[in-house]
């Protein structure tokens, strides 16, 4: 039996036992409550009874004083509890309303004094919740703010938002596409740790995304949500799988007493403010914009005090014209070969000599009809004409996106025993989104960038554990959870061989639906059209699994804590990406240019539609996925021990060691793929001779420590330091796109000159059309070899690309500190401040090792070459192999402070802000690719700022229910309260400062480095000023010589990566809330809230290539500035 069923057998068995005696769920589902009781001298009392209980649910636990008056709970599920301290000959005290989050230390200290049993003191006021006993950057999000901050995103509200609130936290983006991610989670860069490094769990039970690791599958809507806690540096040992943020949500569970609600919200255009570069000139009309999202929730008892249920629903639906930027169509003048008056002479590419050097123009600059390829003519006649007679955007438009989202949340808690507790939770969401195509029948992309066509998904989440209690001192916890993620996207074209059948074009479409479609057209200077979009279709099938054990055990002075963890992910893909399933040719205009070294011979516009009317690509490309389906599987195991040691009164001590290991990634009936640079051969994993691991070195495991410091200096001052080593969880999702899992042809002539082939065979009237002085151009795209992958060994052919690893995998490491300092201020406002840093070892990066840099030799600077036995023999590879290994550094140095008070009901408040330096070789992502300097004499520039380094952090917000209404200050009674009362406003104010970005030269080729100018002297920033000639676009910089491009191939330029820092982020929204009672708990509300209220611009960072004529200018705005309101109205009970 393999290691791993071993270990799934295990987990099993102690599963199946802990249900029929006892179960668990994770302990970051869990607050802890802790203190010293003493009596009116300061003497500690020992086995003074304490009992905290949920009046809510009916949840009781109990537990005594050792001989230092210590008391403990480490197993309270989060609510409000009363605490009540008993002692023979002393007066009973009672501390109530005492809040208990998970993951969070609460202490209730608490003085007895002399007295009869039966008489009482009641304590209704709480201290505030200094963080007394632990070392770790722990935050909460309360229920209040989940429920009254203004939230919000492309599709609905989104709970993700308020983590911008977490210093050292800048504001969380959404990736990907909407067919990708349907759920529009978030990304999130916390304390300079890559996105793809944080672990958010649902009650315990993770919802990890294996495909696209910067975001999680699926986030409950905001009205299922009660609270989260989030870490962001020091984790203790129970906590792995995280470098950035370790963040857990818990969605609401039922009570005693029947609660919940029915809503609706709204935003329509008429509201809105434009966007600031939407002119009414040319916008007189805003594009259409309605969004409504409605749902209702339910929870309760089943059987009160045992048995509470929660539901809740929720719908978000989107009607949205998007129109982007003009799409850019070849002239309907030209289409036909004529280009007498364009200026541009078109060269035959029949003439001259091989190089492309030496050709004669066309007679009249016409291209004969004979000549004109037929499958030209039949895409161009699928294609629209332009609307604008110009040579660029001369094709504006749009169209309507229906996006629609449902997702239902199931919760049901049982507590057989006062000792036990249980619980399941199941939800799913479900999606439809339809994005139409730009350019009609001749696709294109969308006017907003999204995936062409339908999208179809479904997200499917359960999670179930439970807790028991064995005695007061040791209490067994542990949990199950499964994430299924089933998403789709179909272009219109799917399922019609457009490109074989319609077009005539050989060696396009395949078998399968899959490969069906029309192929991608790219011609440079137009909007490319075709399904060009690699990427569409897929099918995405991904599985995560999740289970733990653990145990906690309180020992006198220590509460010690040890368990484990197994998690595996599954990636199920039909996704051919690279060059797409349909063929895809690249049109750059130098086939009918001429190679004389002058620039008015060199590509253009005319002459790119001339390539295309030819049927001369200068690329031919086509990715074949050989495995259905595709994708690595991939586990990690997990062990850890800790202990809480109460060294004095005042001195907590955490301390503890976790072990992670991640066994090499396999396949569903094989080992990986892996490409062996001094072989030039690609390993496949399990067959012949090859071992299923093919021979990867990943190490034993490792072992990494933990250590917090927290003293108690008295009652309102708090110091604690905490460090320790994180393991870096990144997974193997590369290996999906490896050779032959993907087989990416990539033909192209010899020089931007040399077609790489042509569409169609020659045709009766034009016998010799194909015939060049290079030789006879092989019509359609050439069959894509699939290689027998039975020997184990496979020869990469030399133009084909792929991704590999070293043979030895040192798994990286994070480093975490931190030192704060909490101050109890006054009248409940807490003062955080302190220092944190981080430190990267080894971030698993790509590196284009057959890089060759800004050469005069072009492609032929690339250093590595196919082995005689590949198809096509021992040739030059052309193109990217990407080596993704652990390589890179991050490093932050962060300032943090924040300052609330949430104490109050009448007004909670807290600002936050971060100065920090955040540097780093390359700013990751869910899919990993190459850094921007390859070659290695150029690789040290890599380190520099991120583009995620914001220096300073400002958040401020506030919940203020006005003193006027029932159950308020003023006017609490009578009609006149009821008819100007119940108003309540909530705010968000942010304030960042901007990120940097690269300057760029787009004049070389870089062969696998990203091209720079050279600086010659800094660069003035000027803000987001107009200047003479810029009535248009600002200019964020005017580039007076400061920055000139490359003269020549001979070497790439001077300037670092991330060098200059773009335009800072200002952004207001409020909410203004009526509260209406009817009757009892019976209210209706009524909400009007403002996005980027004072409607102020937020910049994009300027145009970023040296040789654009906009060089400076900034063109564009972020999604969400401008002013938007959105209405709603909710019934709750």
């Amino acid at each position: 039996m393999s290691k791993k069923r071993s270990f799934l057998l295990l987990q099993f068995l102690l599963l199946v036992g802990c249900f029929l005696g006892y179960n668990a769920f994770g302990q970051t589902l869990y607050g802890t409550l802790t203190g010293v009781v003493s009596d009116a001298t300061g003497s500690v009392l020992s086995n003074a009874q304490i009992t905290a209980t949920n009046p809510s649910t009916g949840l009781s636990r109990t537990t005594t004083t050792d001989a230092s008056g210590n008391y403990q709970f480490t197993d309270l599920p989060p609510g409000t509890y009363d605490v009540t301290f008993s002692a023979p000959n002393f007066t009973q005290s009672i501390s109530k309303g005492v809040a208990v989050s998970a993951n969070q230390t609460r202490r209730i200290d608490t003085t007895m004094s002399l007295g009869a049993v039966s008489d009482k003191i009641e304590v209704t006021t709480a201290p505030p919740a200094l963080q007394t006993d632990r070392a770790d950057v722990n935050y909460e999000i309360t229920s209040t703010q989940v429920q009254e901050l203004p939230t919000t995103s492309t599709a609905g509200r989104n709970f993700q938002g308020l983590y911008r609130l977490i210093p050292g936290v800048p504001p969380p983006t959404e990736n990907n596409s909407q067919a990708g991610n349907p759920g529009r989670t978030q990304a999130v860069t916390a304390n300079g740790i890559a996105n793809t490094i944080n672990s958010t769990k649902i009650d315990g039970a993770a919802v990890g995304y294996p495909w696209l690791q910067s975001i999680v599958a699926y986030i409950p809507p905001t009205d299922s949500i009660e609270s989260a806690n989030i870490v962001t540096n020091s984790f203790n040992a129970e906590q792995g799988a995280a470098g950035g943020i370790a963040a857990n949500l818990i969605v609401k569970s039922g009570t005693n007493n029947f609660h919940g609600g029915a809503w609706e919200y709204n935003s329509i255009t008429q509201f809105n403010a434009r966007q600031y570069f939407t002119r009414v000139s040319t916008t007189p009309v805003t594009p259409k914009n309605i969004l409504n999202e409605y749902g209702a929730n339910i929870g309760g008892p089943i059987i009160k005090d045992k048995l509470f249920f929660f539901f809740g629903y929720n719908k978000v639906s989107l009607r949205q014209f998007k129109t982007g930027n003009a799409m850019n169509v070849p002239l309907a003048a030209v289409r036909g070969g004529n280009f007498a008056g364009t200026g541009v002479t078109i060269y035959d590419p029949t003439t001259g000599n091989a190089d492309g050097s030496g050709r004669t123009a066309f007679a009249g600059n016409v291209i004969p009809s004979s000549r004109l390829s037929s499958a030209s003519q039949k895409i161009l006649a699928l294609l629209p004409t332009e609307k604008l007679n110009a040579t660029s955007n001369n094709y504006p438009g749009g169209a309507i996106l229906s996006f629609d989202r449902a997702a239902y949340d199931t919760k049901v808690t049982y507590n057989p025993t006062t000792k036990m507790t249980v619980f399941g939770r199941y939800s799913v969401q479900r999606s439809q989104i339809t994005d139409p195509p730009a350019l009609g029948n001749a696709i294109g992309n969308t006017w907003d960038g999204g995936q062409p066509g339908s999208a179809p998904g479904t997200i499917q989440n359960i999670g179930i554990g439970a807790s028991y209690v064995v005695t007061p001192n040791f209490v067994i916890d542990g949990n199950v959870g499964f994430v299924r993620i089933n998403l789709a996207a179909r272009a219109p074209d799917y399922g019609t061989n457009v490109g074989l059948d319609t077009l005539g074009i050989s060696g396009t479409n395949g078998s399968t639906p899959f490969q069906s479609g029309t192929p991608g057209f790219i011609v440079a200077n137009n909007s490319s059209f075709g399904n060009y979009i690699q990427s569409n279709p897929f099918q995405f099938r991904d599985m995560q699994y999740v289970s733990n054990l653990n145990a906690s055990w309180i020992r006198g002075r220590h509460t010690m804590r040890f368990g484990g963890e197994y998690v595996h992910s599954a990636i199920n893909h039909l996704q051919a990406n690279n060059a797409g399933p349909r063929g895809q040719f690249t049109f750059s205009g130098g086939v009918t240019g001429n190679n004389s070294g002058a620039t008015a011979d060199a590509p253009t516009y005319y002459r790119a539609v001339a390539d295309l009317l030819l049927g001369m690509p200068q690329a031919i490309g086509k990715t074949v996925q050989s495995f259905q389906p595709n994708g690595p599987r991939f586990s990690s195991f997990s062990f850890f021990a800790q202990d809480t040691w109460k060294a004095t009164a005042n001195l907590t001590i955490n301390y503890g060691v976790r072990y992670e290991y991640y066994p090499f990634a396999n396949r569903d009936h094989t080992g990986v793929f892996r490409f062996d640079p001094s072989t030039s051969n690609v390993l496949i994993g399990g067959r012949g001779n090859v071992p299923t691991n093919t021979g990867e070195d990943v190490g034993h495991g490792m072992l990494v420590p933990r250590l917090g410091l927290n003293y108690r200096i008295n009652d309102k001052t708090v110091i604690r330091t905490g460090s320790g080593l994180t393991v870096d969880p990144e997974n193997f999702r590369f290996f999906r796109d490896s050779y032959p899992a993907l087989i990416t042809l990539n033909n192209t002539g010899t020089n931007n000159y040399v077609p790489a082939g042509a569409l169609t065979a020659p045709n009766s009237s034009a016998p010799n059309m194909n015939t060049l002085p290079s030789g006879t151009l092989t019509a359609g795209v050439p069959t894509v070899g699939v290689p027998d992958i039975s020997s184990g060994i496979v020869p990469l052919p030399y133009n084909y690309t792929t991704q590999t690893a070293p043979q030895k995998w040192r798994r990286g490491y994070i480093e975490t500190w931190n030192l704060f300092v909490d101050r109890d201020l006054f009248k409940g406002m807490v003062l955080n401040i302190g220092y944190v840093g981080t430190h990267h070892v080894r971030q698993v990066v790509g590196i284009d090792i057959n890089a060759g840099g800004v050469s005069t030799l072009g492609a032929n600077s690339r250093p590595l070459f196919a082995n005689a036995n590949a198809p096509g023999g021992a040739r030059r590879y052309t193109g990217t192999i990407l080596n993704v290994l652990p390589w890179a550094d991050e490093k932050y140095s962060g300032m943090q402070l924040q300052l609330s008070n949430r104490s109050s009901a009448q007004l909670q408040y807290g600002y936050s802000y971060t100065w920090s330096h955040y540097m780093n070789n390359y700013d990751a992502d869910s899919t990993l690719g190459a850094v921007a300097f390859n070659t290695p004499a150029l690789q040290k520039r890599n380190f520099a700022n991120s583009q995620f380094d914001r220096k300073h952090l400002n958040v401020l917000w506030t919940v203020w229910q006005m003193p006027v209404g029932r159950g308020r200050r003023f006017l609490n009674q009578g009609i006149v309260g009821n008819l100007v009362g119940g108003w309540d406003m909530n705010t968000i104010m942010t304030y960042y400062s901007g990120r940097p970005f690269q300057i760029t030269d787009n004049s070389q080729a870089g062969n696998g480095d990203t091209v720079v100018p050279n600086q010659v002297s800094p660069l003035q920033l000027s803000g987001t000023k107009y200047t003479s000639g810029s009535t248009t676009y600002p200019y964020y910089f005017v580039n007076n010589g400061n920055i000139t491009k490359l003269p020549n191939a001979s070497s790439n330029g001077n300037m670092g990566r991330n060098s200059v820092r773009g335009p800072g982020y200002f952004n207001l929204d409020v909410g203004l809330t009526r509260n209406i009672p009817i009757w009892r708990e019976i209210a209706v509300v009524l909400k009007a809230e403002s996005f980027d209220v004072t409607n102020t611009p937020q910049w994009s960072n300027p145009t970023a290539n040296v040789n654009d004529a906009g060089f400076g200018q900034i063109t564009s705005v972020l999604s969400t500035s401008n002013r938007t309101l959105r209405f709603s109205g909710r019934i709750k009970f």
